[in-house]
């Protein structure tokens, strides 16, 4: 395990509207606000059409390939999720991982680009400051994890 040690920064409330790119919105804010490091609370609606990733497969050379979910009506949401920089840019990406459901049916996963919301999305951002973590691509997997630097 490796860790490392940060601060409670600002809070932020956002409300996310129907038809909005879930996580392509939040990181859109967390650049304009110079957001790089947080946690992401929220709970809302996603349209039918949304897609998440259930489970990953593994392939012959050890990368993983995604399985998805796609929502064939709209659905209640939940999720919690986590901002760090990526790429040689260092720009804020958001991983989300919750639950969507309807009518007492539910499906857990991670949110990616393929996440649209319903009728409003209610986000909270917690922002972490310090020298953090980076989010880079496992070589043995092919999967962005996250590496602190010592």
């Amino acid at each position: 395990m490796q860790s490392c040690e940060m601060e409670a920064g600002r809070t932020f409330v956002l409300s996310i509207e129907a038809g909005e790119r879930l996580k392509q919105s939040i990181e859109e804010f967390c650049v304009q606000n110079h957001i790089l490091y947080g946690t992401i609370a929220m709970v809302g609606t996603v349209d039918k059409g949304t897609r998440i990733v259930t489970a990953l497969r593994e392939r012959p050379d050890r990368h993983m390939d995604p399985l998805h979910y796609e929502m064939i009506t709209p659905a209640e949401a939940v999720g919690n999720g986590t901002i760090f920089p990526e790429g040689e840019l260092g720009l804020p990406a958001v991983h989300i991982h919750g639950s969507v459901g309807v009518n007492g049916t539910g499906v857990t996963g991670c949110f990616r680009e393929d996440v649209v919301v319903w009728l409003s999305m209610e986000v909270v951002i917690h922002e972490l400051v310090g020298r953090g973590p980076v989010r880079a691509i496992n070589a043995d997997t092919g999967i962005r994890t996250l590496a602190i630097e010592k």
